[in-house]
């Protein structure tokens, strides 16, 4: 008996000391991993004729465990280097409790845009009053609770496991284009409406903190876009 316990531990050991040896699997900066949706890392929009790259995704939760649906955040490099100088050195891990970061984020004057792909089926009306529900409070004046009204209509279907919507704000912040399926809705030019949108997703009560956190992640891949971008003009 004791021979066969020796045998086991000594099988053990040779089965640990492989998994620790072998070689990490690197992670997918375009993946989101609780969900496995990738995202493409550059795309290009009605709101700038610039390629926007993907700096972080993240997944919306209903309830804390229901995955609604995925996220990803593109930004336009060369003008969000510019506003976001002063991350570019900094530890990723530092920027991701940095306040001041989200806010440049949030409010810098360069192209946005937040990718949504549906993971699980939502009514239009559900959809319409959890965007409701987190944009509403953020709102200052009538006009952007008028806008929200106008966006509100815009889930007149139910939006299915697969489907895709975007939202994609102006350079100056003022203008979201949005497109559901590829399909471009009328885009809504108000402000206040446009801040509130990227508030619930970037202030300090973001609808998933996690998330929030990782559009920081590809941030030294968007200072290397910036630079190939300025290198490669004749």
């Amino acid at each position: 008996m004791r021979e066969a316990w020796r045998q086991w531990g000594l099988l053990c050991a040779v089965v640990w000391f492989v998994g620790a040896c072998a070689p990490s699997k690197e992670k997918d900066p375009f993946l989101e991993e609780t969900t496995q949706v990738r995202f493409t890392p550059e795309i290009t929009t009605d709101a700038s004729a610039k390629k926007q790259f993907l700096i972080g995704t993240g997944v919306r939760k209903k309830l804390g465990v229901i995955n609604v649906y995925a996220m990803g955040l593109y930004v336009e490099p060369t003008a969000a280097a510019v506003a976001l100088a002063a991350w570019k050195t900094m530890d990723i891990e530092k920027v991701k409790t940095d306040a001041a970061y989200f806010t440049t984020l949030q409010t810098g004057k360069f192209a946005k845009t937040m990718h949504l792909t549906m993971v699980f089926n939502v009514s239009g009306d559900d959809m319409a009053s959890a965007f409701d529900e987190s944009i509403q409070p953020r709102l200052k004046t009538e006009a952007g609770k008028t806008a929200l009204t106008k966006f509100r209509g815009y889930f007149t279907e139910p939006v299915k496991d697969g489907e895709e919507l975007s939202f994609s704000w102006s350079e100056d912040g003022t203008k979201v284009f949005v497109k559901f399926n590829g399909t471009a809705k009328e885009p809504i030019a108000d402000a206040d409406f446009a801040q509130a949108l990227m508030a619930v997703y970037l202030d300090d009560k973001p609808i998933s903190e996690d998330a929030k956190k990782n559009f920081a992640n590809n941030l030294k891949m968007m200072f290397q876009k910036a630079e190939e971008a300025a290198k490669a003009k004749p």
